[in-house]
């Protein structure tokens, strides 16, 4: 076909450059490219075709641990060096990762524990028995004095 005008391939336009193959370089390979999808995901990983869903940047996590569970696995917090065994039941949840307590269930001992935010009943249930709660005290903000307006010209 090199003595014809268009080598084989009909009309002019349609042999031009890298457009008739796709584009070039890593062209063709977005979510819908499922022949090179294997070969992409090899190279690059998952995170090539982008993440799914979102967290508002003002959203903390919050990892909660209701009294009950605490009364169920003191034994076991003990062990692992989170809680300590006084008069009290020490318990510094802030190691364990926990970081707010809730106040479902019963306790039958008298627990000081430790952690940075606390439900009111929670707070209510430990103080019957004679414990404690200690969380982070809130910082108070202090206002600056005022800044004079500049007089307008």
């Amino acid at each position: 076909m090199r003595g014809r005008k268009t080598f084989g391939y009909g009309s002019r336009k349609k042999h031009r450059s890298k457009g008739s193959v796709g584009g070039k370089g890593m062209a063709g390979t977005g979510k819908r490219g499922d022949a090179k999808k294997s070969l992409i995901l090899n190279l690059y990983g998952s995170s090539y075709f982008g993440k799914r869903g979102f967290r508002p940047p003002t959203q903390s996590i919050e990892k909660e641990i209701n009294i009950d569970y605490l009364q169920e696995h003191v034994e076991r917090f003990i062990l692992q060096g989170i809680a300590k065994r006084d008069k009290e039941i020490h318990v510094d949840l802030g190691k364990a990762g926990y970081t707010k307590l809730l106040g479902r269930g019963r306790i039958h001992e008298a627990f000081i524990i430790k952690v940075a935010a606390c439900t009111q009943q929670a707070r209510e249930k430990v103080e019957q028995h004679g414990g404690k709660v200690l969380t982070r005290e809130k910082r108070e903000v202090k206002q600056s004095a005022p800044v004079p307006a500049k007089p307008k010209k």
